[in-house]
């Protein structure tokens, strides 16, 4: 299953300054998903390689975390500490606090599908104060718009 993560912010600032060796931020350069996400400047994220899906993040499939009723990762949940998925989740997380605690806009919106341009199915605020790097995941299909 491959995914396509869009991210928008009022942040004026060249998120790709914030690239790593496994995820980057892209300017969205076709209107696909110019609906999904709001702000002003509005990104794709590429992982693995540049151009890339967005699947190396960490992201649950929408009728199973609908049918869990979960948006945080429980303690049941295993996965291993190296993995790419944790790695890229936490890189995101801390941007998007980073972001969002000094004054910024911040969205996003995964959608199922490589260049997927299908609407959200829900909307969520996530006051991501509330979230650690080891407790946040994505949902597909759902759109997250980010408070303190």
């Amino acid at each position: 299953m491959c995914y396509e993560l869009s991210f928008s912010t009022d942040s004026p600032n060249d998120l790709a300054t914030y690239n790593s060796s496994t995820a980057f931020f892209e300017p969205i350069t076709d209107n696909g998903n110019e609906d999904n996400v709001k702000y002003k400047y509005k990104y794709r994220l590429a992982t693995g390689d540049p151009e890339c899906c967005s699947c190396f993040f960490r992201t649950f499939e929408y009728e199973i975390a609908k049918d869990l009723s979960f948006s945080q990762l429980q303690k049941w949940y295993e996965e291993e500490p190296d993995d790419m998925n944790v790695s890229n989740t936490k890189w995101i997380l801390q941007i998007i606090k980073d972001l969002v605690n000094e004054d910024y806009q911040v969205d996003t919106h995964i959608a199922q599908g490589y260049m997927s341009y299908d609407p959200p199915e829900e909307e969520k605020v996530i006051h991501i104060n509330n979230y650690n790097n080891d407790n946040f995941a994505f949902i597909e299909c759902i759109y997250y718009d980010y408070k303190k």
